[in-house]
């Protein structure tokens, strides 16, 4: 039967209103969802009274400020702050409820299409519940720096993650409509744009794109397959459609974050500067080995490249409490072996069923990176596609495959065993109903793999061990206020890498100086580093800004060149921040104050708002010019 544009558009929009209308009629079930939320919530704001957390790339709320409204993160972003009336306190707690919830509600929406193959009706919204609510207490979220129980589990881009759920969820709902080709084919509208609006920042698009296109590829397979071993009507026709429709719409949507690499120059120019950071970062082949690249760890999700670093304290966590430690293991053996096990006994969907357990089977065995076994197998994959490594590092896949899918099929085992226990002959009528107690032990167990989440260990600031997220202070907000009545460009001291460590307990990506007093621009080492160290120009920038003396054991004369440098940027403002833990800077304090004291000497610059920790000075272009021009 053909089917004519018109038809099939208005079947998509009839495809968007139904799957509306389900989450609706399950709102007993969103309602447990939001309830769930809110004591994830409560749990983070009774051990941080209300800070901002740290996270390793992010400078609480102060992130969002760039893309509010502008990406489909930004439009949750900006509704955060719409609703708390502009206090960043209040609107990140509520971003990361609106998140978790969005996340809990694309993780039922997911156990729904895969657990409908093998759970009795009766049983199935509830176990899409149960999985969907143990999707945000998996052991992997411990697996990340000293953020919390949301700060990098799903590499800090909570909704996004959601998005890409959903996209997995389109994509398993295509195998059922197989003999619809109008459902089909919607199936693979939908997925691919979910796939392309939940893509996040360089480089984890190129991440998310590879890992989304390795799953559509491998469904299109297993679903071709399927119809050929079945009789069924999936034709060549049906997979070229597919392909092309998945390609177009993914493609599409996934431009509000790519279009600036349409170029192939711009595309090299970015795949090479971000595969160039990661490697001087440590991001060679062998980086990815070691005790916790193992397959005994990467099953139970605690597998990830960073894990084992020497500042980072949170592996400990499962060997000095026991019973988290055993509880842990219970994850593996609900998620992979028991299905595994008593998979042959499905008599629906088998087929189905085993794709997805290759599937996770696979996922595993790439996560645990070169060790053995097949080792060799990954180092020559990698070795193969430059910088492969870098943009395919352990924990990606461990985030966006495992993560979602280890709850759904734990969640199954659960059914499973309690579904053949329960109907078991020899079962006194008596004691079938205390089966009951079965599932809900095991789901307390999984629970209890995650006790560092509920008693606050996972709060804790390796820098600061007494304190719990942290506050902005006041002075910053003085600071700004002040910048942003002159609106002028701004210039950090002590000049700073990628990463910044304070007195008042931050420790995070220097990018919080940008966000934090936007619209104005605040120029330091981090803005040049990145991407942009591609560029010569922008190199030599870098350098200068960095560089006030003729001569580094000299520190008693200006540069001319660097004073030219303030004036080509029209920088107007020195910041000198005493917060900023000088052990953690490119370099001391003394370097930098020499340069502000001969400023001031020189009448070249003057204070203008001594605070307590922070100091600005105004920049005299005139004086500055005249100098130059001698």
């Amino acid at each position: 039967m053909k089917v004519s544009l018109q038809q099939f558009l208005y079947a998509e929009m009839e495809d968007l209103v139904l799957f509306l209308r389900n989450v609706l009629k399950y709102k007993r079930y969103v309602l447990l969802l939001g309830i769930i939320s809110l004591l994830y919530i409560s749990v983070i704001l009774f051990y941080t009274h209300g800070a901002l957390m740290f996270d390793g790339n992010y400078a609480g709320f102060y992130h969002l400020v760039p893309s509010l409204f502008t990406t489909p993160n930004g439009i949750l972003e900006g509704v955060s702050l719409l609703i708390s009336q502009g206090n960043i306190y209040a609107a990140y707690y509520v971003y990361l409820y609106l998140s978790i919830l969005s996340l809990l509600i694309a993780s039922f929406y997911l156990s729904l299409q895969i657990l409908s193959k093998f759970v009795p009706k009766d049983l199935l919204l509830i176990s899409s519940a149960v999985a969907a609510s143990l999707s945000f207490i998996e052991p992997f979220v411990l697996t990340d720096y000293y953020s919390s129980l949301l700060g990098n589990a799903w590499l800090g881009f909570l909704f996004p993650s959601s998005l890409f759920i959903l996209f997995l969820a389109f994509l398993f709902r295509s195998y059922s409509a197989i003999d619809d080709k109008t459902k089909f084919l919607n199936s693979m509208l939908l997925s691919g744009s979910f796939l392309g609006i939940s893509l996040t920042p360089f480089p984890n698009d190129i991440r998310i794109i590879v890992m989304g296109y390795f799953l559509f590829i491998a469904t299109i397979i297993f679903i071709f397959l399927y119809s050929l071993s079945n009789g069924k009507s999936f034709t060549g026709r049906m997979v070229f459609l597919s392909v092309i429709m998945f390609i177009i719409t993914s493609f599409v949507f996934s431009l509000f974050d790519t279009y600036p690499m349409l170029s192939i120059n711009q595309l090299m120019r970015y795949y090479v500067a971000a595969s160039t950071s990661v490697h001087m970062g440590g991001g060679s082949l062998g980086f990815y080995t070691g005790n916790f690249n193992t397959i005994p760890q990467v099953i139970r999700l605690l597998g990830s490249w960073s894990f084992p670093t020497g500042f980072i304290i949170y592996h400990n966590i499962y060997y000095r409490i026991n019973v988290v430690n055993i509880s842990s293991y219970f994850w593996p053996f609900l998620a992979l072996f028991f299905p595994l096990f008593f998979g042959y006994k499905l008599k629906k969907n088998r087929g189905f069923f085993l794709f997805i357990m290759i599937l996770v089977i696979l996922s595993v065995f790439w996560e645990k990176g070169g060790n053995p076994p097949f080792g060799s197998i990954w180092y020559y994959v990698n070795s193969k596609v430059p910088f492969g490594y870098s943009f395919m590092p352990t924990g990606t896949i461990q985030s966006y495959i495992l993560g979602p899918l280890y709850p759904v099929l734990a969640t199954l085992s659960i059914v499973l065993m309690y579904s053949y226990i329960k109907n078991m002959r020899r079962l006194r009528k008596g004691l079938r109903k205390l089966v009951i107690f079965i599932p809900i032990a095991l789901v307390i167990i999984l629970v209890v793999a995650e006790m560092p989440v509920f008693d606050g260990q996972l709060e804790e600031n390796y820098w600061a061990p007494k304190s719990d997220g942290f506050f902005i202070p006041s002075q910053y907000n003085y600071a700004r206020d002040f910048l942003l009545s002159d609106s002028q460009d701004v210039l950090l001291f002590p000049g700073t890498g990628p990463w910044i460590t304070t007195s008042w307990n931050y420790s995070g990506s220097s990018e919080f100086y940008y966000n934090f007093f936007l619209p104005l621009n605040v120029s330091n080492t981090y803005e040049f580093s990145g991407t942009s160290s591609l560029s010569p120009s922008v190199l030599e920038v870098h350098d200068l800004l960095n560089t006030p003396f003729i001569n580094d054991t000299n520190l008693s004369s200006l540069s001319t060149i660097w004073l030219s440098e303030l004036v080509d940027l029209n920088i107007s403002y020195i910041i000198f921040d005493f917060t900023i833990i000088p052990s953690y800077v490119e370099f001391n304090y003394t370097y930098y104050l020499s340069a502000i004291n001969l400023l001031l000497q020189g009448h070249l610059a003057t204070l203008v708002l001594p605070l307590k920790n922070l100091k600005i000075y105004k920049i005299n272009k005139s004086d500055i010019l005249e100098i130059i021009k001698q």
